[in-house]
């Protein structure tokens, strides 16, 4: 398997892939290099300040974004390794910080503090 391929069993929960093109907010454009939410399963991801706005619609399931994610390419940084002496030796799940579900298809990522913080621990409070 070559090292830049985007199909792999961990892929959904591996700390290791990373994006080619620096993604923007899917609701006001604005290029998204620090906090951001991100939604997995309905293809979107917003900027802080668009989430805090729109936290009581996301939260209830309406919020419809002004665009979603296309064409997103995403790498491995480090495929070759992951097999090396130790199977899946740098695989890092990706979990609530908090709560420590497995890869919340809803999550805030709190970038200033290297968390990622599933939507229900972020409406309760916890993790800011």
């Amino acid at each position: 398997m070559p090292a830049t391929t985007p199909e792999c069993d961990r892929a959904a929960y591996c700390l290791n892939f990373w994006l080619i093109e620096r993604p923007t907010c899917n609701e006001c454009d604005a290029l998204i290099n620090m906090n951001h939410f991100h939604h997995t399963l309905k293809g979107y991801r917003i900027c802080h300040d668009c989430f805090e706005k729109n936290l009581a619609a996301i939260a209830a399931g309406t919020f419809i974004p002004a665009t979603y994610i296309e064409g997103e390419r995403r790498v491995c940084l480090k495929y070759a390794l992951c097999f090396a002496e130790q199977p899946y030796g740098l695989y890092k799940p990706k979990i609530c910080d908090i709560c420590g579900q497995l890869a919340p298809p809803e999550h805030y990522h709190d970038i200033s503090k290297n968390i990622r913080i599933c939507l229900t621990c972020y409406r309760a409070g916890r993790g800011r």
